[in-house]
Parts: structure tokens; sequence; C-alpha cells
């Protein structure tokens, strides 16, 4: 008999090739998961949602049947459940809550509700369908699993269900610290990178605006993740390829990524997601050291405050390029602040720290 059900999305860790088609946040947490309970010799079995016609939403209900018949069957014979959701799929799992909770006794339901802000923090200010679904699965959930340690605007009577385990830093990265030059012109240019899903939402056309401001000549910038993007943006994006004005490194596996970041001297983080929860891609940035620009979104400003991050105010692009400059042209203070964040990440969100906490959970 296993001791836990892990319910959670199709993860590339199920192949034993990297699939570049499987990369975000959701899916990085997957893995995680599923890395930590093997560590820990927590015995589990496995339920992936089914994912056919993902794109064809008349094809939902039956998927839902399917996936919650199939949890139910695996829930018989286990003690605890680990179900990781998003705001996308709180229905399913508020009906497979429902259902096993009357069917099965003693069982104990932790529910991870990935991504951030409003869409999965239960506000009290606010009232609207989604905020319906939220108190349903605090309701009937043993355990909430967030990202944010910020718990004030959750109400009081879920105080008890609410379990902090945080996304972590790549801890085995001391090959990659390296030195970084901060004397910058024409020849050294300032280096700037942006990793993970090159879409419009995570700010894509900000850093196209960069390309064209009066910083352009003394920078470089650089993308890695999958490319996600509109006709319009693609076709912007292969040009300023073909300049070399951008230079696109793929998709890369996390050594080969951690490794690319060391190179840089900025990190810009530019999304108008509103579902950031904490960013995989900051925690790879902050694990070599590098300096991070970010907008305050999601709950990246509840775990780093701005003694560790650099936030933009506003997302004038006016604003961003003046930003940008004052950090070339006092680029030690920055790396400092960027020494702190690493230190702070190693102490409250490393794997050391996950795997205890994750052990917590289970007693």
């Amino acid at each position: 008999m296993s001791k836990a059900l892990l319910i959670l999305y199709k993860s590339s860790l199920s192949s034993k090739y990297f699939d570049k088609n499987r990369i975000g946040g959701v899916l990085t947490a997957c893995q995680r998961i599923i890395k930590i309970h093997r560590e820990l010799n927590v015995s589990y079995s496995l339920y992936n949602y089914c994912d056919f016609g993902v794109k064809l939403n008349f094809l939902y209900p039956f998927r839902l049947v399917i996936d919650v018949f199939f949890m139910l069957c695996k829930t018989k014979k286990v003690k605890y459940i680990y179900c990781v959701c998003d705001h996308n799929s709180l229905i399913r799992s508020i009906i497979y809550l429902f259902i096993s909770k009357i069917i099965f006794l003693n069982k104990l339901y932790f529910l991870d509700i990935r991504g951030g802000g409003n869409y999965i923090r239960l506000e009290k200010k606010i009232k609207n369908y989604n905020s319906f679904l939220l108190y349903l699965t605090y309701k009937l959930a043993d355990k909430i699993i967030i990202q944010t340690p910020n718990i004030n605007c959750i109400p009081k009577e879920f105080a008890t269900k609410l379990y902090f385990l945080p996304n972590t830093i790549h801890d085995q990265n001391k090959k990659f610290i390296i030195y970084k030059n901060y004397k910058f012109n024409r020849e050294n240019k300032f280096k700037i990178i942006f990793s993970g899903r090159i879409t419009e939402e995570k700010g894509i056309e900000k850093i196209f605006k960069l390309c064209n401001s009066p910083i352009a000549p003394k920078i470089k910038i650089g993308l890695a993740g999958p490319i996600n993007l509109n006709a319009k943006n693609e076709s912007i994006l292969n040009k300023y390829c073909k300049k070399k004005i951008i230079i696109y490194h793929g998709v890369l596996d996390k050594d080969s990524l951690i490794e690319v970041l060391s190179e840089y001297n900025l990190f810009l983080f530019t999304s108008k997601h509103i579902t950031e929860g904490m960013p995989n891609s900051l925690l790879d940035a902050v694990s070599v050291k590098l300096p991070i620009l970010t907008k305050d979104i999601g709950f990246i400003k509840d775990l780093f405050k701005d003694e560790y991050f650099n936030f933009l105010k506003n997302s004038n692009d006016r604003y961003i390029s003046k930003y940008i400059e004052n950090i070339i042209n006092n680029y030690p203070s920055y790396l400092l602040k960027a020494e702190k964040a690493f230190d702070y990440a190693i102490k409250n969100y490393s794997h050391k720290v996950y795997k205890k906490k994750l052990i917590q959970l289970y007693k």
C-alpha cells in the first residue's frame, strides 16, 4: 500500500528525456514534488491529469469525468492525497474532494494551489465566482499549500489549514557563481536576460522596447525558454535575433540555464501575468547572484522585500530604461543586493528547507 497519492500535471520526470514543450511553473513544481518524495523515501502512487484535447473546451466534461473517476480509484489505497491544481482546475478539485470525503474515511487531503495573487488567496473584500470556488476548496481540503507566507488577507477560520511551501532556489550552483565586471562600454555591453516562457503576458514587448531605447547601444539582451508569441511579435523577435540585437539561447535544461544566467549582469522580469506565484526563473537568477529588476506582481514581494529585489513602480518604457541606466552606473551596489538575496534564499527557500517542511506536512 502506498502512503501517498500524488495528483499532478504531466511531468517531464515521467520521461527519461528533457521535454522542451513541458515548461512552466506548475510543471516545475510537479517535478520537484516527485523528486523530493523519492529522496524522502515516501512511497507514492501517481495520477497525471488527463490532457487529451486540452485546447478543445467542449471536451472538458469528458476530461473531468475521467480524472475524477481515476483519482477516486487510486484514493482507496492511500492515506494521504497531495493534489496540485491552479485556479483553472478548482471545479475538478472540488468535485473530487466532495465525493472522496463521502466515500472514504480517515484520509488527509493536501491541496497545493499553484499561482499567485487573488486567484488563490481568498480575500474577504473580493466577492466573485472565483472566490466562491476558492471558499469551497478551502473548506473541503485538510491542508491548503500556498506559495506565500503572507496570510493576513485570508479569513481566520482557515488559518490552521494554511501551509507555506515555497518554490526552491537551485543550490547546486557554486561553479556558476562568477565575478561580474562592472565597467561597461560599447565593446563590453551591459547584459540583460529574461528566461521562462517567452509570451506577451510575460512582458516580451517591454523587452522589444528596450531594443529601441536610448540605452540600446549600451546593452545586450538575451532570452531563454519556449517561444509562444503571436505572428507579429514572433516576426519582431526573429528580426532582432537575426541582427544579433537579441541572443536567443533556446530551451535549456536546468544546469545549462544556470550557466547561461551566470554570464549576464541583470535579470529583467516585466510580466503582466496576474497569477504569478514565486516564478522559478527569478529563483534561478538569485542562485547565481544575478541582480533582479522586476514588477511587483503575484507573490514576488511577499518572498523578497526591497532589500533583495529591485521593484519597478510602473511599466512606463522611459522609466524602465532610466532604472536600468541607474543600475549600470551603480552596478557594485546592485551586486551587493543580489548577494543578500542569495544568502536569504539559501536560508529560506533551499532544497533542504523544502524537504524539512514536506516531512512536517506528513506528520
